[in-house]
This record gives structure tokens, C-alpha cells and sequence, in this order.
């Protein structure tokens, strides 16, 4: 595979997970009606740590798989995905999901701080690049 099919087959992978998961704060407004936010919290965590476990599985393998760090991936995972997903469903459930995803649009932000302490990684141009880009987007 050439680097501009990599690049474009990287682009449409992660339109299609933003696309789905924008498509969610429409969704989640009408089941916040009947649902209480821990169990969509759940039912949604299962579903997309499913999804995902299959989607490495498929395109690394079983190998590389038990060769990760799942303990810190577990963990950085609860504090990202696990806490700041609660969080957001209370403060939609308590707003509406404008004032949810203008908050969501500062998540980069956040996912750069926790790359930056966990992995211990300098802030470059490239890093800051991004982060501007992914807010203003």
C-alpha cells in the first residue's frame, strides 16, 4: 500500500468513527428518556470495546494482541472513555447536547495531557498542530 492510500484508507477510518459518534448525542437524547445515563454508559462500552477488540484482533492479530499492556490500557481506558463518558451523559442530561459537544470539542485537549503524562511525550508543533485543528474542527 502506497503512504497516500494509507493516508486516505487512515482519513475515511477516522470519518467514519466520528460520523458514528457524533451521530450518538442525537441518539442519546431520545434514550436518556428512558435509560438511565450508567447503563447507556454501559451498554455503550460493551458494544464499542467489542467493536474494537474484533477490529485489532482482525487487523493485527491474536499475537500482538496478548502482547499489549492491557492493564494500562484498561486503565487509561476507565479514566478517558469510562469516567469522562459518565460525565458527559450527566451533563447532557442536565443541559442539552449543544453545551455537550462544544465540551466534547475540548477532548483533544485532554487526550494530549494524558498522552503527555502517561507516555511522557514533549509537546511538539506536529502535537499542537493537531490539537488546534481537532478543536477548531
Amino acid at each position: 500500500m502506497s503512504d497516500t492510500t494509507g493516508r486516505v484508507t487512515a482519513n475515511l477510518y477516522c470519518f467514519g468513527a466520528m460520523l458514528l459518534w457524533a451521530s450518538g448525542f442525537v441518539s442519546l437524547e431520545f434514550l436518556l428518556a428512558d435509560w438511565g445515563a450508567l447503563s447507556l454508559n454501559a451498554v455503550r462500552f460493551v458494544i464499542s470495546a467489542g467493536f474494537l477488540v474484533i477490529w485489532w484482533l482482525l487487523r493485527e492479530g491474536v499475537h500482538q494482541a496478548l502482547q499489549a499492556s492491557w492493564w494500562k490500557g484498561l486503565f487509561i481506558g476507565a479514566l478517558g472513555w469510562g469516567i469522562g463518558s459518565f460525565f458527559l451523559y450527566l451533563g447532557q442530561r442536565m443541559s442539552d447536547p449543544v453545551t455537550t459537544t462544544i465540551v466534547v470539542a475540548m477532548m483533544p485537549i485532554a487526550g494530549a495531557a494524558i498522552e503527555m503524562i502517561f507516555d511522557r511525550r514533549r509537546m511538539s508543533f506536529h502535537l499542537l498542530a493537531g490539537i488546534v485543528l481537532a478543536v477548531t474542527g
